[in-house]
């Protein structure tokens, strides 16, 4: 192992946390080469002593390198630079995030009948209804004669700038606000990007199992799917590159892969990141849940390792605020600024201009991080007591994999049983667990449910669990 590595810090946090400062800087140096794998690092006393900070700031960015598999604990020897990582990878130059600051903001629910386990719902009970309506009502008494007869086709300005901002802090995506693009939901970014970039015929990745509904959106458009299969470091990169070495995109869910819930590793991040370079590939980031993790802060996007700009983030509010929003976004590299610019103003994809005010004022007052600060609470402790009812009263049925964060559990079903029958039964008894073969296409997964826990209540998860079990044994 190498001796003490020398860090080069050449700035102070601007408008960033510490913690997220220390970390883009130590990856950086990583990344362009100047800390070779087995690098030892100081200790998170002696660093938060070198730069003045809390030792907590510094623990926080090693904790975020760790989960990214930057660095690696190595007992009594201290913490070190990955000696696994790939020297060549590295080398290749993948990153280049910018620490700029950036400035401040200038200024009933998808079904009828929402039923528990059902996929896709947050916590529709806690969330502030109230404070939503208030809001609304405020908006659409403010808006101008000028708003009601046209809006911007590209977003509501002041979400574009609050959204960048939040990006910067939450998710390491630093980017302006004319990169950002405002979509009438998840699907609707999907088109835009399809239409601007793609043309119907050429190739796309999926992830296999993955996101259907984003498969079915290239099907419609006449793009040709090419499934690229999942184990537990995510999207198999190098299948991808077997099969259809020159798609025009890969479409991937890195943080928290949909449905499987295992995280995209370095890796292949940066594998990922060499053939859109190379191949003059876009890579699509479906970044759809990432704010709810239960273990340690939620891992920083592939996007913010995006030094080639290839990659084109899209983020939704469905599933963090409430699905009839219907309202995305999408980040674009500066370069493909016009095209975007183009194709918005001729398809007018930009979602509801109240919808658009009143999510900024949510967000620019605080209402936001609040919200999802008590939601990721309130996601834990509704985890939790569904996995133990699971497990205390399905032992020999369901095998429950705890995922790291997302809004379902799920559980294999241990013992041969009618899908189609086991699926009937459960609606008929007023739930709605979801089948993992949906989500695939020639995956040979074991035959698992997909159990929402956002929508049950602790209290209720028993009641639940009884009728999940009287559907799984009425299908043996």
């Amino acid at each position: 192992m190498s001796g003490l590595a020398s860090l080069n810090f050449k700035y102070k946090p601007k408008g960033l946390p510490m913690y997220q400062a220390l970390y883009q800087q130590i990856r950086d140096q990583i990344l362009g080469g100047y800390l070779p794998p087995g690098a030892r690092l100081p200790s998170s006393r002696n660093l938060a002593a070198e730069m003045a900070c809390s030792r907590g700031s510094v623990e926080r960015a090693y904790e975020l390198l760790a989960a990214e598999g930057f660095i690696t604990a190595t007992g009594a020897a201290g913490t070190c630079v990955n000696p696994e990582l790939d020297q060549q990878l590295i080398a290749s130059g993948v990153a280049g995030a910018s620490t700029d600051k950036l400035s401040k903001p200038t200024d009933p629910i998808m079904e009828t009948s929402t039923r528990p386990l059902q996929l896709g719902v947050p916590a529709l009970d806690a969330f502030p209804r109230k404070l939503w309506n208030r809001l609304i009502n405020r908006n659409a008494r403010s808006l101008s004669a000028d708003q009601l007869g046209s809006n911007s086709p590209f977003g509501y300005p002041p979400l574009r700038q609050a959204i960048a901002n939040y990006l910067a802090i939450s998710r390491g995506v630093v980017c302006e606000p004319h990169q950002i693009f405002i979509t009438s939901g998840f699907q609707g970014a999907l088109t835009v990007i399809a239409q601007t970039l793609g043309q119907p015929g050429e190739q796309v990745w999926c992830e296999d199992p993955g996101y259907f509904r984003a498969r079915n959106c290239f099907q419609q458009l006449g793009f040709s799917i090419e499934p690229v299969p999942v184990d537990q470091d995510g999207m198999c990169i190098s299948e991808g590159i077997k099969k259809a070495p020159t798609a025009k995109f890969a479409m991937v869910t890195p943080t928290h892969q949909s449905p499987l819930g295992v995280t995209l590793s370095l890796k292949r991040r940066m594998e990922l990141l060499q053939w859109a370079e190379s191949s003059g590939s876009w890579i699509i980031e479906d970044d759809y849940d990432s704010e709810f993790r239960y273990g340690g802060k939620p891992l920083p996007a592939l996007k913010s390792l995006d030094g080639h700009n290839r990659v084109i983030y899209t983020g939704s509010f469905s599933k963090v605020l409430i699905p009839s929003l219907k309202l995305g976004y999408i980040v674009v590299p500066n370069e493909l600024q016009a095209s975007f610019e183009q194709s918005f103003s001729s398809l007018w994809a930009v979602g509801s201009l109240l919808d658009q005010k009143v999510v900024t004022e949510f967000m620019v007052n605080g209402h936001f991080s609040l919200h999802i600060k008590k939601m990721r609470k309130l996601y834990g402790e509704r985890r939790a007591a569904l996995a133990n009812s699971l497990e205390k009263q399905l032992p020999d049925e369901l095998s429950i994999s705890l995922q790291a964060g997302g809004m379902h559990l799920i559980g294999e079903l241990l013992n041969t049983t009618n899908e189609k029958l086991l699926l009937q039964k459960a609606r008929e008894l007023g739930i709605e667990p979801h089948p993992l073969s949906k989500f695939q296409i020639n995956a040979q997964q074991p035959p698992a449910l997909l159990l929402s826990f956002t929508n049950v209540e602790v209290a209720s998860a028993e009641s639940v669990v009884e009728k999940l079990a009287q559907a799984i044994l009425a299908s043996q």
